[in-house]
């Protein structure tokens, strides 16, 4: 198995960023992972696709391009990302999605073989936005492509505490993790990578690794602003990053990693954290 953590899309917020880094100057990057497995190549989240940054303002929205102020380079594009590893997008077989706001499944028309792993609730949500926040978050265009979804519901098996499930189709290698609160139906993705060496890549659970590291952590301004406007339920996201913190301060698989979407740092097994090489964003 090789994992492949890459940056979909920087972003300079006028409010600053919740991870400030780039020389401090408070630029966000959006995580997403590649993860190759034998004759199957995986992704977790895709980011912006080529249409987002052809025709921003239609596809995205004067609000949330004001609101978040994306650098829209097709460079940061998945379908890039592929490339530059010798990959195309009809090597894509499945993608597992942490939650369907823009920044997250914008690119998902770029792969209309792949199968599409969504919390069923998240799909439902995302397919016909009804509340203002979910106008402001889902597109449907980023679903008009007459996509092949694989929803899922969470059952009873557990990790730690915390609700998972395998995937139809999918090794159980990759596993998804209910992390609620952010998104109607917003998860993490477990993957074992041999050895007890296990990534947890939370979406966007929490917006600071600090969040769910470092007891008593106070989060920026710039974080305490993004939960409040963008978590679809903020006292189930509370309590999500309150669990993590739990497990991560308390007794965590030895070989665990935890990284998020727009955070670029990582916390490591040994619990430091630490920038992770690649994932800075470009100035816009």
């Amino acid at each position: 198995m090789q994992v492949h953590a890459v940056n979909v899309a920087s972003f300079h917020p006028p409010f600053g960023a919740p991870a400030r880094h780039v020389d401090g100057r408070g630029f966000l990057s959006t995580r997403a992972l590649i993860v190759a497995l034998g004759d199957r190549v995986v992704l977790v989240d895709s980011g912006f696709g080529p249409e987002d940054i052809a025709s921003a303002r239609r596809r995205l929205g004067l609000p949330f391009l004001a609101l978040a102020r994306p650098r829209l380079d097709p460079a940061e594009t998945m379908v890039a990302r592929l490339a530059a590893r010798g990959l195309r997008p009809d090597d894509v077989t499945d993608i597992l999605i942490t939650h369907l706001d823009l920044d997250h499944a914008g690119g998902l028309a770029s792969f209309p073989r792949a199968r599409l792993h969504v919390h069923l609730a998240e799909m439902e949500v995302a397919r016909t936005p009804r509340r203002p926040s979910h106008r402001l978050r889902y597109v449907p265009a980023h679903f008009d492509h007459d996509p092949v979804w694989a929803p899922f519901r969470f059952g009873e098996d557990r990790w730690h505490g915390f609700p998972v499930t395998a995937l139809d189709g999918v090794p159980p290698t990759l596993r998804m993790v209910a992390l609620p609160g952010h998104a109607a139906g917003h998860c993490g993705v477990l993957v074992e990578r041999g050895d007890g060496d296990l990534l947890l890549h939370a979406g966007d659970a929490f917006m600071e690794v600090q969040e769910v590291t470092t007891p008593g952590h106070r989060p920026s301004v710039a974080t305490r602003v993004h939960h409040a406007t963008f978590d679809d339920d903020p006292s189930r996201a509370a309590a999500t990053r309150a669990e993590l913190l739990a497990l991560l301060t308390g007794s965590p698989p030895p070989g665990l990693t935890v990284v998020n979407a727009h955070d670029p740092h990582v916390r490591r097994p040994d619990g430091s954290v630490e920038l992770e090489d690649g994932l800075d964003a470009a100035p816009p």
